[in-house]
């Protein structure tokens, strides 16, 4: 790690109780991203890297039943399951939704 000195890790640390992203906090002192990430991670190890993306329109409860109606044959192909969960939420969700929640039940086409 670059070697930096005390008062540019106060203002890391000043910078971060903040609630600023280490992007943010690299942009502002001057630093690299990384030299950062690993000034936080020494003192906070369990600080945990934020992830972008979309919230899922889909509930658990919403998945579930999505998984349901493939596991017990009410639906055989992608677009049962899809018009079944459109009917039932206030968002129309994509096909691309439906294949995720079958992806991450680890279900497979066959």
């Amino acid at each position: 790690m670059k070697s930096i000195s005390t008062s540019q890790r106060q203002n890391i640390i000043s910078l971060a109780s903040l609630g600023l992203s280490t992007r943010k906090i690299a942009s502002q002192t001057g630093l690299g991203k990384s030299t950062v990430f690993q000034v936080l991670h020494e003192i906070q190890p369990e600080r945990s890297r934020l992830h972008g993306g979309h919230p899922s329109k889909l509930s658990s409860t919403n998945k579930k039943a999505i998984v349901q109606q493939i596991l017990t044959g009410k639906a055989k192909m992608l677009f049962k399951p899809l018009i079944f969960i459109n009917s039932i939420v206030d968002s129309p969700v994509s096909s691309q939704a439906v294949r995720n929640t079958l992806k991450e039940a680890s279900l497979k086409a066959v």
